[in-house]
């Protein structure tokens, strides 16, 4: 089982890349930031350490790998033989994405594939009609958006602290290495 989440930052690292990877799905990460992909390329694994009061716990997700976004075919191959796929660029950032994921469906199309479902992560309103609008506009006329994509609207509740300055100084050089979440 296979999901591709279309952002590798705080909530898709530390909520959905880490809930499907223990669920047993290989997770792949589309980014555009190169060190994300290739830390993540190269180690297949990340930590998130988790903070509950004055006790953190370090838990690693295993299973992981990355697309660089702008690796058109390389994506769309992913989406095309993906069982689920998600989002989490940011509502601002939707727009830049819809491009891409058309393509993909119409290769995962042209294969025979069965329906997928996309989660949309951005806690936005009415987020499956804005992302079925972004969609269309790169689809063909005779494409069954309908009957071959689930717009899963979801509700993030997950926090995830910002990192002062001080400690992005601190943490860069190693966090290069081992992508973190803290």
């Amino acid at each position: 089982m296979k999901i591709v989440i279309f952002g590798a930052g705080k909530i898709g690292r530390s909520l959905i890349g880490y809930l499907f990877s223990k669920a047993g799905y290989e997770v792949i990460f589309v980014d555009i930031k190169n060190e994300i992909v290739e830390a993540l390329n190269k180690q297949r694994r990340y930590k998130i350490i988790e903070i509950e009061d004055d006790h953190s716990e370090t838990i690693w997700v295993e299973n992981v790998r990355a697309v660089h976004g702008k690796n058109i075919k390389k994506v769309c191959e992913e989406i095309a033989t993906a069982d689920i796929m998600a989002t989490a660029v940011g509502a601002n950032n939707l727009s830049k994405i819809y491009a891409i994921i058309a393509r993909g469906l119409i290769e995962r199309f042209h294969l025979n594939k069965n329906p997928i479902d996309i989660l949309i992560c951005e806690n936005i309103r009415n987020s499956s009609k804005l992302f079925k609008e972004g969609l269309l506009k790169f689809l063909p006329e005779n494409y069954p958006l309908d009957s071959m994509v689930g717009l899963v609207e979801t509700c993030i509740g997950k926090m995830v602290p910002l990192l002062t300055g001080e400690h992005k100084r601190r943490m860069r050089s190693w966090w290069l290495l081992s992508p973190t979440i803290r």
